[in-house]
């Protein structure tokens, strides 16, 4: 079903969904760890394997914004395919109902990720990227 923006249902949707990402975003974080500590140990088959402490340790800071950045793009490119009505299909199961393309219940699908009260802040249990907050 289609939902007009800013219905309850509509937001509802959203937060589903945003909390799938956000957990996407978590378990993307704790893998990069994962990684980083088997490097340290000499294990693994990854790049990190041949980086020094110190850019291991780099790639543990920069992880949140990278992780972010991948899941605005993707977030951004599935909603210019629900837009253009492209190949590929966004929706979510609220209750007993499909809200079919929930980025038309948001002014901006991918920004839903990043502003302030979205959903990395709202939903992630790993610490996200600051946004110019002192």
């Amino acid at each position: 079903m289609e939902t007009d923006f800013g219905s309850e249902i509509g937001r509802q949707a959203l937060d589903i969904l945003g909390r799938a990402i956000a957990q996407v975003y978590d378990t993307s974080l704790g893998q990069v760890e994962v990684m980083a500590q088997q490097a340290q140990q000499g294990r693994g088959r990854t790049a990190l394997t041949s980086m020094t402490p110190n850019q291991i340790e780099a790639v543990r800071i920069a992880a949140p914004d990278i992780v972010e950045t991948v899941l605005f793009e993707l977030l951004a490119h599935l909603d210019w395919h629900e837009t253009t009505h492209g190949p590929v299909r966004l929706s979510v199961r609220v209750g007993d109902q499909i809200v079919e393309n929930p980025g038309a219940c948001s002014d901006n699908l991918a920004g839903e990720l990043i502003v302030d009260g979205g959903w990395l802040e709202r939903f992630a249990t790993r610490p996200i990227p600051p946004r110019g907050r002192t």
